[in-house]
């Protein structure tokens, strides 16, 4: 599109252009080199970014003349004493690609305003020398009838025919003074001879009449100095009035063409940064628009957002995109309060902004929950108020921990599927559970702490009812074994303690403690929480920084659960203690639970008491503690040796 349109008038009432600009009050109007007033002479109407209509008010419609209409792009600030680009930036600020698209616009369009051809209104008075005037294009038209030249600037080759010459007051007193009957003594020769030897005669010789026929067909470029000019227009400019060289701020000075382009983007290719460069701060590259692009997209990885905010209620009123639009990122400093998206990943934050208006993010994972303290970026919509999730952000110290223990990660990583494994066999309610923790068909050898009234440790096995039995022995049971063995003393081989009473012999009593690891032990379940026991301290440190692991992620509600119900230690565990707890005691090498008050010895399944094994048997003697020994029935054995203290 040209930057301005010039035609003759002929009292049309509107002229219709197409000249790109920023701002309607750009455009001006000229009728014959006078400037007209927007608003008082004409109207801008149908304004567009790339044109419009001069609709000419009443009493305004020029009939003739030129009318010059044209683009005055603004480059000064607002008060007209330093150059301004559309945009400025500051350390820190947001940079715009419609920002830098129209700084460039206003450079480029501002350098093709001054390559136009000078117009004579664009003149200051005495700015035209003679040495600018080309000879012989000062023609009889260019002088006004009215002009009243002086006889000394008039030098007239003849007066004969029908020409009226000019004469001062004391030549016509000359003609005056001749005689009426005066004959022609002198031929025209010897007149004109004699009027050209004068010395100031104000008359053409031959010799100037051939220098003034040659100047009359002179071609080219020609220096003008001391005369006016009025036109035609002047296609060329050199001098003062054009800088070359260094920069101007003269109001009656342009940049030479090639001087503009040096000074707004004219570099040489060498000095361009192409896109996949590495980016230098120099003043001597000008970066393409493609580097620029790359450029910004770096940056905004490395910020992590344009638009900081505290957390998920202080959101800005209005939208923080520039054009209320999508683009701009907001990025959540941290998260004040847990964040729960529904089935479809939205979630809804009552008094999201700092006026209290409701916020949205779409976008989210479906049913999670993110936690407090947890950074987050969203995107900017077209709509007020809403937003599209992005990613979530972790804290540095964080990331710093992790990287510490990045062996650590790997390694639960590469044993999710046993962490995952432990969740799904393990849980702890109040009615039995009809599927595992992940959801699934019960399995044989699920666990399920019952922490209603019961207080008991149950095991799947598919029997009838609910399909889990309790871990045996109970706490009771162990109990009546702990008080039957304070009440008996093992001195030799007993024998089989029914044969020994009622006959005196029979078979000896193996011992206990030949099976005594698998009272203590829960057999049925001991390799998958040997492997978790196993990677315990490396689980612990991921459950700190789960939620920035984008690995594991999806298993963060199992980790956290198991992280927090299994614990191995020395001395038991006296915070944070929920009914159905595990504790692995390492002095006494026994797996333990907690049933909301102590913790108890877990046991393998099938021994509820002493009576229900046929054939028990003591790995060493056999301490009552004092306590009654009762329905003993037939002892018998060989080397039967009972101490039964004082009998009462």
């Amino acid at each position: 599109m040209a930057s301005f349109k010039q035609y003759t008038a002929s009292g049309g009432a509107s002229e219709a252009f197409s000249i790109p600009t920023f701002t309607s009050d750009e455009i001006k109007v000229r009728v014959d080199g006078v400037l007209k007033t927007a608003g008082t002479h004409y109207n801008i109407t149908s304004y567009t970014a790339n044109g419009g209509t001069v609709t000419w008010t009443s009493g305004n419609v020029p009939s003739s003349g030129t009318v010059y209409i044209y683009r005055d792009t603004k480059i000064l600030n607002s008060g007209n004493s330093d150059v301004e680009g559309k945009a400025t930036y500051s350390n820190s600020s947001t940079i715009y690609h419609g920002d830098l698209n129209n700084n460039q616009k206003q450079a480029l369009r501002s350098l093709e305003e001054s390559d136009r051809l000078i117009q004579s209104w664009q003149l200051s008075d005495g700015v035209v020398e003679t040495d600018k005037i080309k000879d012989g294009t000062i023609v009889n038209a260019d002088i006004n009838a009215s002009a009243a030249i002086a006889q000394s600037k008039l030098n007239i080759a003849d007066a004969t025919g029908s020409a009226s010459g000019y004469m001062s007051a004391a030549n016509f007193t000359k003609l005056s003074g001749i005689e009426t009957g005066a004959t022609a003594d002198q031929t025209n020769a010897e007149i004109r001879a004699a009027v050209e030897a004068a010395s100031d005669s104000n008359v053409f010789t031959d010799a100037d009449h051939t220098k003034v026929n040659a100047a009359a067909t002179v071609t080219g470029s020609e220096t003008l100095t001391n005369k006016t000019l009025t036109s035609p227009v002047i296609n060329d400019m050199s001098g003062t009035a054009v800088v070359t060289s260094g920069t101007s701020t003269s109001d009656t000075k342009v940049y030479s063409a090639k001087r503009a382009g040096e000074i707004f983007y004219g570099k040489d290719t060498l000095s361009e940064i192409q896109s996949g460069e590495t980016w230098s701060a120099a003043d001597n590259k000008i970066a393409t628009t493609s580097a620029i692009d790359a450029r910004i997209i770096d940056l905004v990885d490395d910020v992590g957002g344009f638009v900081p905010i505290a957390n998920e209620t202080s959101f800005p009123n209005a939208n923080p995109d520039v054009n209320n639009g999508a683009g701009t990122l907001v990025s959540i400093k941290a998260l004040a309060s847990n964040l729960t998206s529904n089935g479809s990943g939205v979630a809804t934050i009552a008094n999201g902004t700092v006026g209290n208006s409701t916020v949205t993010i779409n976008g989210l994972e479906n049913s999670t929950t993110y936690t407090a303290t947890l950074g987050m970026i969203v995107e900017t919509t077209s709509t007020l108020n809403t937003y599209t999730f992005h990613r979530v952000t972790p804290k540095a110290t964080e990331v710093t921990t992790v990287a510490t223990n990045i062996s650590n990660v790997n390694t639960v990583a590469t044993n999710i599927s046993d962490v995952n494994n432990f969740a799904d066999l393990y849980q702890i309610k109040t009615t039995a559970p009809t599927t595992d923790g992940g959801g699934n068909s019960l399995a044989a050898g699920d666990l399920w702490y019952d922490s209603s009234s019961n207080k008991q440790l149950m095991i799947y096995d598919g029997s009838s009812g609910d399909g889990f039995s309790a871990a045996t022995p109970t706490a009771s049971v162990l109990q009546d074994i702990a008080i039957v063995s304070g009440q008996l003393t093992y001195i030799e081989d007993l024998g089989l303690i029914g044969d020994a009473v009622g006959t005196g012999s029979g078979n000896n009593i193996n011992t206990v403690a030949t099976n005594i690891t698998n009272v203590n032990t829960v057999a049925g379940n001991n390799s998958n929480i040997t492997t978790v026991a196993g990677i315990s301290s490396n689980v612990t440190t991921v459950a700190g920084a789960v939620s920035n692991i984008n690995t594991t992620v999806s298993n963060l509600a199992s980790i956290n659960n198991f992280a927090e119900v299994y614990r191995i230690a020395s001395s038991a565990p006296s915070s944070s203690l929920d009914e159905g707890d595990l504790w692995y005691d390492s002095t006494a090498n026994k797996l333990k639970y907690y049933n909301g008050t102590a913790w108890t010895v877990t046991a393998a399944a099938g021994l509820s008491a002493v009576a229900d094994d046929t054939s028990p048997e003591l790995g060493g003697h056999l301490d009552c503690n004092n306590k009654n020994l009762t329905e003993v029935g037939t002892v018998s054995g060989d080397n039967l040796q009972i101490d039964f203290g004082t009998l009462s």
